[in-house]
Protein backbone atom coordinates (compact mmCIF):
# COMPACT_ATOMS: atom_id res chain seq x y z
CA UNK A 1 0.00 0.00 0.00
CA UNK A 2 1.25 3.80 -0.83
CA UNK A 3 0.66 6.14 1.85
CA UNK A 4 0.56 9.84 0.90
CA UNK A 5 2.84 12.82 2.71
CA UNK A 6 1.46 15.60 3.73
CA UNK A 7 -1.27 17.85 5.09
CA UNK A 8 -4.60 17.62 4.55
CA UNK A 9 -6.61 21.04 4.10
CA UNK A 10 -8.71 20.74 6.90
CA UNK A 11 -5.04 20.03 9.41
CA UNK A 12 -3.67 23.13 7.83
CA UNK A 13 -7.13 25.13 8.63
CA UNK A 14 -7.07 24.21 12.26
CA UNK A 15 -3.35 24.86 12.54
CA UNK A 16 -4.06 28.00 11.44
CA UNK A 17 -6.92 28.89 13.07
CA UNK A 18 -5.34 27.76 16.59
CA UNK A 19 -1.90 29.58 15.69
CA UNK A 20 -4.84 33.16 14.61
CA UNK A 21 -5.84 32.19 18.47
CA UNK A 22 -2.64 32.36 20.28
CA UNK A 23 -2.22 35.44 18.07
CA UNK A 24 -5.42 36.98 19.07
CA UNK A 25 -4.38 36.74 22.89
CA UNK A 26 -0.87 37.51 22.59
CA UNK A 27 -0.93 40.65 20.60
CA UNK A 28 -2.83 42.88 23.29
CA UNK A 29 -1.18 41.81 26.34
CA UNK A 30 2.22 42.81 24.49
CA UNK A 31 0.94 45.87 23.85
CA UNK A 32 0.51 46.62 27.52
CA UNK A 33 3.94 44.89 28.34
CA UNK A 34 5.13 47.35 26.08
CA UNK A 35 3.74 50.36 26.91
CA UNK A 36 3.82 49.58 30.74
CA UNK A 37 8.04 49.50 30.16
CA UNK A 38 7.96 52.59 28.49
CA UNK A 39 6.85 54.39 31.56
CA UNK A 40 8.99 52.89 34.07
CA UNK A 41 11.97 53.39 31.83
CA UNK A 42 10.82 57.27 31.45
CA UNK A 43 10.11 57.49 35.15
CA UNK A 44 13.65 55.77 35.71
CA UNK A 45 15.24 58.75 33.36
CA UNK A 46 13.52 61.27 35.40
CA UNK A 47 13.76 59.74 38.42
CA UNK A 48 17.61 60.46 37.79
CA UNK A 49 17.75 63.79 36.50
CA UNK A 50 16.16 64.74 40.15
CA UNK A 51 19.29 63.41 41.40
CA UNK A 52 21.13 64.70 38.80
CA UNK A 53 19.41 68.00 39.73
CA UNK A 54 19.60 67.54 43.65
CA UNK A 55 23.14 66.45 43.38
CA UNK A 56 24.69 69.93 41.18
CA UNK A 57 22.75 72.25 43.15
CA UNK A 58 24.68 70.57 46.56
CA UNK A 59 28.03 70.72 44.66
CA UNK A 60 27.50 73.75 42.83
CA UNK A 61 26.59 75.74 45.26
CA UNK A 62 23.32 77.12 43.11
CA UNK A 63 19.71 76.47 42.73
CA UNK A 64 19.11 73.98 40.43
CA UNK A 65 15.62 73.33 38.46
CA UNK A 66 13.76 70.34 36.46
CA UNK A 67 10.56 71.75 34.66
CA UNK A 68 9.14 70.79 31.58
CA UNK A 69 10.82 72.41 28.50
CA UNK A 70 9.77 74.22 25.83
CA UNK A 71 11.27 74.37 22.19
CA UNK A 72 13.81 76.86 22.99
CA UNK A 73 15.01 74.67 26.30
CA UNK A 74 13.45 76.72 29.13
CA UNK A 75 10.81 76.23 31.68
CA UNK A 76 7.02 75.87 30.50
CA UNK A 77 4.81 77.91 32.70
CA UNK A 78 1.80 75.92 32.04
CA UNK A 79 3.16 72.82 33.30
CA UNK A 80 2.80 70.60 30.24
CA UNK A 81 5.73 67.77 29.69
CA UNK A 82 4.80 66.89 25.83
CA UNK A 83 8.32 67.80 24.61
CA UNK A 84 10.49 66.39 27.72
CA UNK A 85 11.86 68.40 30.86
CA UNK A 86 15.34 70.17 31.18
CA UNK A 87 17.36 70.59 34.16
CA UNK A 88 19.69 73.80 34.52
CA UNK A 89 21.23 76.26 37.08
CA UNK A 90 18.81 78.61 37.91
CA UNK A 91 20.36 81.08 40.23
CA UNK A 92 18.70 83.87 39.39
CA UNK A 93 15.11 82.23 39.55
CA UNK A 94 13.82 82.88 35.84
CA UNK A 95 13.48 79.26 35.11
CA UNK A 96 15.86 79.40 32.32
CA UNK A 97 19.49 78.87 31.46
CA UNK A 98 21.74 82.26 31.09
CA UNK A 99 24.57 80.57 29.69
CA UNK A 100 25.24 77.32 27.85
CA UNK A 101 26.97 75.54 30.74
CA UNK A 102 23.92 75.93 32.95
CA UNK A 103 21.78 73.77 30.70
CA UNK A 104 22.98 70.73 32.76
CA UNK A 105 20.26 67.95 30.54
CA UNK A 106 17.85 67.62 27.76
CA UNK A 107 15.04 64.95 28.24
CA UNK A 108 12.80 63.59 25.26
CA UNK A 109 11.44 60.16 26.23
CA UNK A 110 11.08 58.48 23.35
CA UNK A 111 6.65 57.72 23.46
CA UNK A 112 6.00 61.54 24.76
CA UNK A 113 5.87 63.29 21.20
CA UNK A 114 3.51 60.12 19.31
CA UNK A 115 1.28 60.71 23.05
CA UNK A 116 2.31 57.26 23.56
CA UNK A 117 3.44 58.04 26.89
CA UNK A 118 2.27 61.52 29.31
CA UNK A 119 3.38 63.26 32.64
CA UNK A 120 1.32 64.56 34.74
CA UNK A 121 1.89 66.91 38.13
CA UNK A 122 0.40 68.85 40.39
CA UNK A 123 3.22 72.03 39.87
CA UNK A 124 5.34 73.18 37.06
CA UNK A 125 8.69 72.33 38.20
CA UNK A 126 11.23 71.58 40.90
CA UNK A 127 13.47 73.71 42.46
CA UNK A 128 16.48 72.49 44.58
CA UNK A 129 18.65 74.56 46.99
CA UNK A 130 22.10 74.46 47.43
CA UNK A 131 21.23 72.37 50.41
CA UNK A 132 19.86 69.36 48.92
CA UNK A 133 16.12 70.55 50.24
CA UNK A 134 13.38 71.19 47.41
CA UNK A 135 11.44 74.75 47.60
CA UNK A 136 7.55 74.56 47.67
CA UNK A 137 5.15 71.54 49.00
CA UNK A 138 5.76 68.36 47.65
CA UNK A 139 6.12 67.52 43.53
CA UNK A 140 4.32 64.57 42.60
CA UNK A 141 4.50 63.30 38.66
CA UNK A 142 2.31 60.57 37.50
CA UNK A 143 3.90 58.91 34.37
CA UNK A 144 0.85 57.55 31.87
CA UNK A 145 0.72 54.79 28.98
CA UNK A 146 -1.99 53.87 27.63
CA UNK A 147 -4.44 56.09 29.60
CA UNK A 148 -3.26 54.88 32.91
CA UNK A 149 -1.01 55.82 35.55
CA UNK A 150 1.73 53.40 35.58
CA UNK A 151 4.31 54.96 38.16
CA UNK A 152 4.18 58.31 40.56
CA UNK A 153 7.66 60.25 41.51
CA UNK A 154 7.28 62.01 44.77
CA UNK A 155 9.44 64.37 45.62
CA UNK A 156 9.40 65.77 49.32
CA UNK A 157 10.72 68.48 50.79
CA UNK A 158 13.99 67.52 52.25
CA UNK A 159 14.70 66.49 48.30
CA UNK A 160 14.20 62.68 48.51
CA UNK A 161 12.88 61.30 45.34
CA UNK A 162 10.21 57.99 45.84
CA UNK A 163 8.86 56.29 43.10
CA UNK A 164 5.64 54.18 43.74
CA UNK A 165 3.78 51.82 41.13
CA UNK A 166 0.30 52.04 40.32
CA UNK A 167 -1.16 48.27 39.92
CA UNK A 168 -4.76 49.64 40.90
CA UNK A 169 -5.23 50.95 36.83
CA UNK A 170 -6.22 54.80 37.71
CA UNK A 171 -7.17 56.78 34.93
CA UNK A 172 -4.27 59.58 33.74
CA UNK A 173 -4.82 63.14 35.46
CA UNK A 174 -6.68 61.14 38.33
CA UNK A 175 -3.46 59.31 39.93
Amino acid sequence: MHRERGVTLLELMCAVGVLLLFTLIGVPALAQAVAAYRAISAAEHLRADLALARSAAVTGGKSVVVCPRTEDNRCRDDGIWTLGWVVLRDPDRNLAADADHDLLRIARPPGLATGALAFDANRPFVRYRPDGRSVGTNLTVAVCSAGRVQRRLIVNNAGRVRTERRPDAVPCGMG
